[in-house]
């Protein structure tokens, strides 16, 4: 119609038509209501179905996803961008400070997704020109959208919403792949739409995800056989070949019409079958199946332990075993025992085999501040409860319905101060007047006093944290290639790698190098590890077993602490000096929230400081970064 492919009219109305050609003997007949009287609009949803349809088929016939599972799959993923989109659109409405800025960040993610859609994951950005900030602001969007999609912990969720949607898993890597595509131009096509079309978009994804096979004929029936034959459930009119129907006069005016041959009901595969077994119902099975899922999704190992211990615990006080007969009050139980053992528990490896008749009598030795969990400890173990639960529930195991473990949480009651130890000034002054920096025995007694001073890991990494408040497996972490320079600052790139992971997707983030750094002379250990060709930065801090970065610094940190504070420095850690370097910024009217927020990695107090704004520019952060107070 009017030069526009596949798009036709039946009065005021659009419709959208294509047949497809599978095999020699099989056409595929697509119809189906734009829904809209506006040409615009239809030609936006024409073109973008058109697209849409030429990747699913694709998908249908060769690669194993089924029509209903493609359409389901990609209205849950318009749908669900959709709202997003819409919340931020009223955000920018009601709450935006600058709405001209909030839409040029709109028009970045747009493009970024666009990008992707059309060049891939892994295609390299476009180098923005230096005289337009809008293509940076671009360029960085495509980079961010790229690493969000090609972590592991990215690519589990998608899976999960799949299966979520459609009642299975993809089930080998060419379909994983495949619906990796279709999430992408799923997101595409709602960014890529303005909102007249989006909600066309909308009807239309409601409509496919509640009747797929309305807008999918079947394959062509056989004109040769006697259609009076067919089940009285068949439909009666039937598909002419050529595409048309047998009424006569049909004209692209006329309403199109979706024809499905007779099929024969369908067997229960199930029936007669057994009912399938249970995975195994034993507490730590459950743990042990949930921390493989958990492990590949990228979650930490400390978090994996965490989930074990609380196993071991909560059998060892309650004596239950089998989750099918965990009751509410076994939480209740088990919560009041946590107020009676030792506060040190989990930290020997003794531990884990100790009956809590043995806790108790450990614990009657102590001072009475030495007994009892935390209560974000003990909160954190009830929340375990609660997911081991959830995750034994969802693969089929039968869970005491009235199990609630998160309604036994208790508020701490501790303000946020106190809850967060923090180094002081002179306390961290003090802390790098000793051998580490000051001079000492030997690289293995680097804690010792003597005449030798040794950069390495140990070394630097307090000294970068208390100058840039990174968190500890981020620096221990760092690699060669994250040492990098911009318009003459050099800076941490932090981000995912292959050797270290980020907490989060805010983490990900660049910071400026202070210039005492440089002065101490880190860029010159930078080249000399470069020259050597290593890939971490500091080797000698990655534990040999685990490959995991920062548990070694934290060992030595504490012999450092206890040794230049003593009992002072009892609750300060590693951490304390991240804890440090935030107090500043919030105490320094000079620096502004969000340039903390991007020094730090944190996310912002709602969604629009997290949705809006473009990335703090090197240049401003590095003046912040330089208002630290020297402390070495």
């Amino acid at each position: 119609m009017h030069g526009q492919q596949h798009l036709t009219r039946r009065g005021d109305v659009y419709y959208w038509r294509r047949k497809f050609g599978t095999f020699s003997t099989q056409i595929f007949q697509l119809r189906l209501s734009l829904q809209t009287q506006d040409r615009g609009i239809a030609i936006i949803l024409s073109r973008k179905i058109t697209a849409m349809s030429e990747q699913i088929m694709q998908d249908i016939l060769q690669h194993r996803i089924t029509l209903q599972e493609a359409t389901a799959f990609l209205a849950n993923v318009i749908r669900t961008e959709k709202a997003k989109i819409e919340a931020l659109k009223l955000l920018q409405r009601v709450d935006s400070l600058n709405p001209e800025n909030d839409a040029l960040h709109d028009d970045a993610r747009r493009r970024a997704w666009e990008f992707v859609s059309s060049r891939g994951v892994n295609a390299r950005p476009p180098e923005p020109t230096q005289s337009d900030p809008h293509e940076t602001r671009i360029t960085k969007d495509i980079a961010l959208v790229q690493d969000e999609l090609r972590h592991p912990s990215t690519q589990n969720r998608i899976f999960e919403v799949f299966r979520e949607q459609i009642g299975r898993s993809p089930d080998n890597a060419l379909e994983r792949m495949r619906v990796l595509d279709l999430y992408i131009q799923g997101k595409s096509a709602a960014w890529n739409a303005d909102a007249d079309a989006l909600t066309e978009i909308q009807t239309l994804a409601e409509t496919l995800a509640a009747e797929p096979l309305s807008m999918f004929g079947t394959p062509r029936p056989d004109l040769s056989s006697n259609t009076n034959s067919a089940p009285s459930h068949a439909p009666t009119t039937q598909i002419r070949p050529g595409g048309g129907d047998d009424r006569s006069g049909g004209t692209d005016n006329e309403a199109p019409v979706i024809v499905r041959p007779a099929e024969p009901p369908t067997p229960d595969p199930e029936q007669g079958k057994s009912t399938p077994r249970i995975p195994d119902p034993r507490i730590a099975a459950v743990v042990q199946r949930m921390n493989e899922q958990k492990r590949s999704e990228g979650i930490e190992e400390k978090t994996l332990r965490q989930y074990e211990s609380f196993s071991t615990l909560f059998t060892a006080i309650t004596r239950v075993t089998d989750i099918r007969d965990v009751r509410q009050t076994h939480a209740a139980e088990f919560r009041a025992a946590l107020h009676k053992i030792p506060k040190s528990w989990g930290k020997s490896p003794n531990d884990s085999t100790m009956s809590f008749e043995a806790m108790r009598a450990k614990a009657q030795g102590l001072a009475s501040d030495k007994v009892g969990l935390s209560t974000p400890t003990i909160n954190r173990h009830l929340e375990h409860l609660d997911q081991i639960a959830k995750w034994a529930d969802d693969e089929g195991i039968p869970i005491d319905p009235k199990l609630r473990p998160n309604k036994l949480r208790r508020k701490d009651i501790r303000r946020d101060q106190e809850k967060k130890a923090s180094f002081k000034e002179n306390d961290l002054r003090t802390f790098f007047q000793t051998p580490v920096w000051m001079g000492s025995k030997s690289e293995r007694f680097q804690t010792e006093p003597g005449r030798t001073i040794f950069k390495n890991g140990l070394y630097w990494c307090p000294i970068i944290a208390a100058y840039s408040g990174g968190r500890r497996e981020e620096i221990a972490g760092l690699s060669v290639s994250d040492i990098k320079e911009h318009d003459g600052i050099h800076f941490f790139e932090l981000r995912f790698t292959e050797v270290r992971r980020v907490k989060n997707i805010v983490s990900i983030r660049q910071i400026p190098i202070h210039s005492r750094i440089i002065e101490l002379g880190f860029l010159d250990f930078v080249e000399a590890a470069r020259q050597r060709g290593q890939i971490d930065l500091f080797p000698t801090l990655r534990e040999p077993k685990s490959g995991q970065h920062g548990k070694k610094l934290g060992r030595r940190m504490r012999q450092i602490i206890d040794g230049a504070l003593g009992e002072g420095g009892k609750d300060l850690s590693f951490h304390s000096i991240r804890h440090y370097v935030q107090d500043f910024f919030d105490r320094d009217p000079r620096v502004p929230d969000k340039v903390c927020r991007d020094i730090m990695g944190h996310e912002g107090k709602d969604t629009h400081e997290r949705s809006y704004g473009d990335r703090t520019p090197l240049s401003d952060l590095k003046e912040a970064i330089e208002l630290l107070p020297i402390v070495f």
